[in-house]
């Protein structure tokens, strides 16, 4: 068990930033959901699953919608009544919030803080974001998503229980969200803790705070070391082609060698129009100072000199069939 305070949040920021690979909330975001947690407590605990008892439940709380909307961080009566309305149709008692991927992590420590909760030392994507609620550990698992409820900023709500398999879900919700502003949030993925302990990708907030010392130190060195990852290419960026599209957002990035391919996050790197490298694997954009750059903010960096950092995929995103799950989305 270990413990966010707001002199360490600047690194889990930075961190997580750069494994969500230009996708989940943007950092400033981020910043004003913490904020707002630790005007409620002064410190945030995070504990690794296997710190739970086994038969006690976990679920994840995270955004869906267009990346480049802001999320909503007046949200304490909202979360209350949508935790205890889905503790009473669910029939059982929440004791950790799982976050739903690395760069939204912001919104389970929200809700943890409001609720006096911890946080799992995990997240469902394994490690990174993702545009599309079905890929991680739940669908590589076959493990049953349901009963989620649906929460849009208007206040409006949906429940989708048994019977749904994750692309239904993600229909149904995003299609509902889209309706009713544009983003929400979901509460969901009911599962025990020693189960999860088994299935899912252990440490991965951990990662992200490690991660975030280094790039506030500006040591790229030590990261790629400790990611096993590489630099791509150091170039200019020329063109932003992204449009909010279909609940994503989603277009083109182009260098003066290379094209991203972005669906919310770096979906696809292409040079003269083959793929060189592709999600699961992480693509991050780093400026010449370091900084992870996200997709809300890229911009504002047309003309300015990218480094295009490669790291291979761990855990379940190893596997070929797993892989397949990012390669649908690409359409």
């Amino acid at each position: 068990m270990w413990f966010l305070r707001k002199d360490t949040i600047q690194d889990m920021v930075l961190g997580s930033t750069f494994l969500a690979t230009g996708g989940g909330l943007p950092p400033q975001e981020q910043l004003k959901i913490f904020d707002e947690c630790f005007r409620k407590n002064e410190q945030l605990t995070v504990k690794r699953s296997d710190e739970f008892d086994e038969g006690e439940y976990l679920v994840t709380i995270y955004e869906v919608g267009d990346a480049a909307k802001p999320a909503n961080t007046d949200s304490e009566k909202l979360i209350h009544i949508f935790f205890n309305e889905y503790q009473l149709l669910a029939g059982i008692t929440i004791k950790g919030i799982i976050p739903g991927e690395i760069g939204a992590e912001g919104l389970a420590f929200q809700a943890a803080a409001y609720l006096n909760l911890p946080v799992v030392d995990s997240d469902l994507v394994g490690g990174r974001a993702a545009p599309e609620i079905q890929m991680d550990c739940f669908t590589v698992h076959h493990l049953p998503i349901t009963p989620i409820v649906g929460v849009a900023l208007s206040g409006k709500s949906i429940y989708v229980q048994n019977g749904f398999s994750s692309m239904e879900v993600e229909e149904k919700i995003r299609s509902f969200f889209a309706k009713n502003g544009g983003i929400g949030m979901i509460v969901g993925y009911p599962i025990r803790a020693g189960v999860y302990a088994k299935k899912g990708m252990q440490g991965t907030l951990s990662r992200a705070q490690e991660i975030g010392v280094l790039l506030g130190k500006k040591d790229l060195n030590s990261i790629l070391k400790v990611t096993g990852g590489s630099i791509v290419a150091t170039e200019k960026l020329l063109d932003v082609e992204l449009e909010s599209k279909g609940g994503f957002h989603q277009g083109f990035l182009t260098f003066e060698n290379y094209r991203m391919r972005v669906k919310n996050e770096h979906m696809a790197l292409l040079k003269d129009g083959t793929v060189v490298a592709q999600a699961p694997d992480l693509l991050v954009l780093l400026s010449d100072s370091c900084v992870p750059i996200h997709n809300a903010d890229i911009g504002r960096y047309v003309g300015a000199t990218i480094l295009i950092v490669h790291i291979p995929s761990q855990g379940y995103w190893k596997e070929e069939k797993n892989r397949i799950l990012w390669k649908t989305a690409m359409v």
